[in-house]
């Protein structure tokens, strides 16, 4: 890599999953652009490592950090992903998934009319790979092509209010899926003393944003997927004895970590509800560690839980959480949330994911691609030029306190 700096830096957190690794890798440095870096932050153990492959790649762009001889932690193997970088951006992404590169050809476009910008969110396709493909799924692609201004409180509002969830906070901000600012990156290192705190890396940093960022901005085209492997967390999510038992080895390798600090302490929701308790365990924490107050979220929380308990995947499953559930809410704030969650099974193994045009999304089915890189390249011929983007923000000069969300 020549000495002047990156425009982008993407960071690649992996353990344990050699084939989607070493795939997205090839898929990766396959395109050409000299302006940015991959960093391969390998966790793996010994036997399943990328360390023979990634020697015999001649390619300045990549930076590959081998196993230390332990298992990380994840916030630990994170951190040290993002210390190597040297890019004005960082992003980040897990082993299984897939990142448009050329998403720094609009970074400069980005930065002449919005100069002060700390991070930037774009629709991410969600794709799973053939050895996870049990039910007809699809891929949603947002056919705008604009770049649009978030307001803090919209992004709080969405983050910690769960206004307009589905059964996770429709917040797109964070350095998972996400770009932020080098500067920013540091000066939240610099205040917390350490990038990454929670095991769930991913929305403990949407929080750090909401609280440190100012000025969002949004891109409707796609500029990464986010893929579901076989062996991923995320094919984990809807089947509710897997997602514990993978919670639970985590557990037992690393400790129960932040669920079990001061914190958490009489808060009965967190990772072992489900998805949606897992991410308000994370807020939970960060809020009182923290000291940032946000109320009247109950309620569309226990909405996001209600969708949550009805993707389970079978009805066992679906059973188990809405159990776990009850008991949850039966002890929170004298069960007074208990009338509002009413979840019905609805059997995914039935279900046929909708294909074609709903508004402004086009569902496209997942099979017309094997990777998540084929599957980016398939939406890229959907959406409109990347040169053809269109800008909705405020003056570059206005004053923080009157953002606004075009």
């Amino acid at each position: 890599m020549p000495d002047r700096r990156p425009r982008l830096s993407l960071c690649i957190p992996t353990r344990n999953r050699r084939a989607c690794a070493q795939r997205t890798l090839v898929d990766l440095l396959g395109n050409p652009r000299r302006d940015v870096e991959v960093i391969f932050a390998d966790n793996s153990d010994d036997a399943d490592s990328l360390a023979a492959y990634a020697a015999t790649i001649d390619d300045p762009r990549l930076t590959y950090l081998p196993p230390v001889g332990f298992a990380l932690s994840m916030p630990e193997n994170w951190s040290r992903a993002v210390a190597a970088c040297r890019g004005d951006w960082i992003a980040i992404i897990g082993d299984d998934d897939f990142f448009d590169l050329d998403m720094a050809d609009c970074l400069d476009a980005i930065e002449e009319r919005v100069p002060d910008v700390d991070c930037i969110g774009w629709n991410r396709l969600s794709f799973a790979w053939p050895d996870s493909r049990h039910t007809p799924g699809n891929m949603a692609l947002q056919l705008g092509n604009r770049a649009v201004e978030t307001s803090r409180a919209q992004f709080f509002d969405r983050l910690f209010g769960w206004r307009g969830a589905s059964h996770v906070p429709s917040s797109a901000y964070s350095i998972y899926h996400g770009a932020v600012r080098r500067d920013l990156v540091e000066t939240i290192a610099a205040r917390y003393g350490q990038l990454f705190e929670h095991s769930v890396v991913d929305y403990e940093w949407s929080c750090k944003l909401a609280v440190e960022a100012n000025r969002f901005l949004y891109v409707e085209r796609p500029f990464s997927v986010a893929g579901v492997s076989a062996d991923s967390n995320s094919a984990a999510a809807n089947d509710f004895a897997r997602s514990q038992a993978n919670y639970q080895a985590l557990i037992a390798e690393h400790g129960p970590g932040e669920e079990a600090s001061q914190w958490m302490s009489g808060f009965p929701f967190g990772p072992h509800l489900g998805v949606a308790g897992c991410i308000l365990g994370v807020q939970h924490w960060f809020r009182q560690k923290y000291g940032v107050a946000y109320d009247d979220w109950q309620e569309n929380f226990v909405k996001a839980l209600v969708r949550d308990c009805e993707n389970g995947k079978s009805r066992q499953a679906f059973e188990q959480q809405v159990a776990a559930c009850r008991t949850a809410l039966a002890g929170f704030e004298d069960g007074r949330w208990l009338s509002a969650f009413q979840p019905r099974y609805r059997s995914r193994a039935q279900a046929q994911a909708f294909t074609g045009l709903r508004g402004a999304t086009l569902y496209i089915d997942e099979t017309v691609a094997d990777t998540p890189a084929e599957g980016l390249r398939f939406a890229r011929q959907i959406v409109g030029p990347l040169d053809a983007l269109t800008y909705h923000v405020e003056s570059a000069h206005r004053p923080l306190s009157t953002a606004s969300f075009a």
